[in-house]
């Protein structure tokens, strides 16, 4: 999001691999499930302090793989290519 910005620096930091991991497990897993780190320790709400639920709304792959596309074309968009 913050390479669109109308402000963007011109050099976006890429998207970190752990959290776009998160943020599929948040889209992808059971509704409601806690949003754990991989060493199981619950992720909080910054402002609530509470548990962060997963939404569970992506019932189908594709909807990770339009992410996936979406991710890898703008890293290479600032020359940031390699595996994903």
């Amino acid at each position: 999001m913050l390479s669109i910005h109308p402000q963007a620096p011109s050099e976006c930091p890429s998207a970190d691999l752990k959290y776009v991991a998160l943020y599929y497990a948040y889209r992808m897993h059971a509704e409601g499930t806690e949003l754990k780190f991989s060493n199981g320790e619950a992720i909080l709400d910054v402002v609530t302090k509470l548990p962060i639920r997963c939404l569970g709304d992506w019932k189908s792959f594709s909807n990770a793989e339009k992410l996936h596309s979406a991710l890898r074309k703008q890293h290479e968009s600032i020359n940031q290519n390699g595996e994903y």
